[in-house]
């Protein structure tokens, strides 16, 4: 009877376990939701420091261009051949081309940093209002772990007191089975 008893205590307990994780639910959800934003939003630090320094990059393509530009000038004033002037034409080409498609690339990253950096605030606002969220769900779920905790409590007290009524009367067989009385249970 008493074993059957001790039975029912782990069942309650084990019946518990369920119901607090359907507790803890919505707070895990959040928990969840908080840690994909933070590592979006660690993504987007990452990427917008990629793309400033790409953009960096390219100022410096443009002032190596500019500077070629400037001795391909000098050049120009000492040209003696046509065919000389003619080549430091297509250079001076070449390097304005290139100062264009490095100015390009700027503005697309640029453009590419302001998406980046609004996508980034706006992760910024969904991780305050998420951690705002549990904080008040913490504060819902909790009383309603501390009376679950409350029962845990009291099963397993009951249940240690169960268990301590075992271990008297199993004692007090063993004493007797010592006497070299005969036991029947």
């Amino acid at each position: 009877k008493q074993l059957v008893q001790l039975n029912k205590y782990d069942k309650k307990l084990e019946e518990l376990v369920p119901l607090e994780e359907n507790i803890k639910r919505p707070l895990t959800r959040l928990q969840n939701q908080l840690k994909q934003l933070t590592t979006k939003l660690q993504t987007l630090k990452d990427e917008i420091k990629n793309l400033i320094l790409k953009k960096s990059k390219n100022e410096l393509l443009i002032s190596e261009f500019k500077e070629k530009l400037a001795q391909i000038a000098q050049k120009s004033a000492k040209v003696k051949t046509a065919k000389e002037a003619k080549a430091l034409a297509l250079e001076e080409e070449l390097a304005k081309e290139q100062i264009e498609s490095a100015n390009d690339e700027i503005e697309k990253f640029e453009n590419l940093v302001d998406i980046k950096e609004e996508e980034k605030e706006d992760t910024k606002k969904k991780i305050e209002q998420i951690e705002a969220e549990i904080v008040i769900v913490q504060n819902e779920i909790q009383s309603k772990l501390d009376v679950l905790e409350n029962q845990k409590k009291e099963i397993y007290k009951n249940r240690d007191k169960l268990i301590e009524r075992l271990m008297i009367i199993s004692i007090s067989i063993m004493k007797k089975s010592k006497n070299g009385r005969v036991i029947v249970l």
